[in-house]
């Protein structure tokens, strides 16, 4: 009897040990499972990105193009401030380079070209930033969105004293626009080289 208990206690250890063995082994196998998987999920990711990476850069090389093929990109400064009805909506032009945008409004108050950051959307939209200064140590600072020939963003001023002038602006032309009228001198210089051009057209002769 007692060989007979003896003998179940080994066939049950032993059953035991395999069954805790074979747990282990599984418990292991589906650890390296799970780590290749993780692993090979990692691997996909990265390459994806890696893709979006490349995909980005090229649309943003694209959008660059476009800004530059355009060579002026006349805009429409909207007022959005404080008492925006008592600012006229103002017109400009904006050039932009390889690395660079200049705006005609702000370089009559003497801002400086400035250097521009471009990202680009999967949608293919481009979004450009920069912040200009001028000697006075007023900041500009400028964000838009360009899609082909459309763009629209927002312009801040800030002055080295006082608050500062905030604007949107777009290139479709506003229903409240009305285009300034010419000024005197460039009234005159138009006149002086209508003349200039009509004496080149109907020299007079000397008999």
């Amino acid at each position: 009897m007692r060989r007979k208990i003896l003998a179940i206690w080994v066939v049950s250890g032993f059953l035991l040990a395999f069954f805790m063995l074979a747990t282990y082994s599984y418990a292991e196998q589906e650890k390296t499972k799970s780590a290749r998987q993780q692993k090979a999920e990692e691997q996909r990711r990265a390459r994806e990105e890696a893709e979006q990476q490349v995909k980005r850069a090229e649309m943003e090389k694209e959008i660059k193009q476009q800004l530059q093929q355009l060579e002026e990109w006349t805009i429409y400064l909207i007022p959005t401030g404080a008492n925006p009805a008592k600012m006229p909506i103002k017109k400009d032009t904006l050039a932009f380079t390889d690395i660079s945008v200049s705006s005609e409004y702000l370089a009559e108050k003497e801002f400086r070209n400035s250097n521009y950051s471009l990202s680009a959307n999967e949608d293919g939209l481009g979004v450009w930033e920069t912040m200009q200064r001028n000697n006075n140590g007023d900041i500009a600072f400028w964000k838009g969105e360009v899609k082909d020939t459309a763009m629209h963003g927002a312009l801040g001023i800030q002055p080295k004293k006082g608050q500062m002038q905030e604007f949107t602006f777009t290139t479709e032309k506003p229903a409240g626009y009305v285009e300034p009228l010419p000024k005197k001198e460039d009234i005159k210089v138009k006149k002086d080289e209508a003349v200039k051009d009509e004496g080149k057209v109907n020299p007079k002769t000397k008999n």
